[in-house]
């Protein structure tokens, strides 16, 4: 599993922090949960992308992430 950050496409969208096995499934399990919450399918894959994995070691000290 990696940490992804999953970036809205269009202006009013929020960024999501993610644990998944790739952008891909990244981007779907975002997509899924914001459909859940809404009750209907209002986004689509074509709304997010994902960027490259996020080493936490990468941070030279504690943050807060989302």
């Amino acid at each position: 599993m990696q940490i992804y950050e999953v970036i809205a496409t269009f202006a009013s969208g929020y960024n999501h922090v993610v644990i998944a096995k790739s952008k891909e499934s990244a981007v779907k399990n975002v997509v899924n949960c914001l459909n859940e919450e809404h009750g209907f399918e209002m986004f689509n894959i074509d709304d997010f992308v994902a960027n490259d994995p996020i080493d936490p070691n990468d941070y030279p000290e504690e943050t807060v992430i989302n």
